[in-house]
């Protein structure tokens, strides 16, 4: 269920304080795909940035060498980290160049 309606829920008395808890700490499934667009005044250079990502490119194997490379706390945080981070967009403007970042 999506937290604004399990909020709009709360606020009319619908559902209890316990359960509208619970339902908004759903266990989430964690991100696992990022997506690059580039958008640039030099047609050739964005053609050939943009054909390399083409694909999403998957987190999970990135995931394994950081996993090697952190220590045990730093590990968790990574992993919630990809918990909180699905569904975010991020757009980076300049003068001459977007960028365009999708993690879902």
């Amino acid at each position: 269920m999506k937290p604004e309606k399990t909020l709009h829920q709360l606020a009319q008395r619908q559902v209890s304080l316990p359960k509208a808890y619970m339902q908004l700490s759903e266990k989430r499934r964690p991100a696992r795909f990022v997506k690059i667009r580039l958008h640039q005044d030099d047609r050739v250079a964005q053609r050939i940035i943009n054909s390399i990502f083409f694909f999403p490119l998957p987190i999970r194997p990135v995931f394994f060498f950081v996993k090697r490379s952190l220590p045990k706390p730093d590990q968790l945080f990574f992993k919630d980290m990809l918990v909180y981070a699905k569904d975010i967009k991020i757009d980076i403007e300049s003068k001459d160049t977007r960028i365009s970042i999708r993690v879902y």
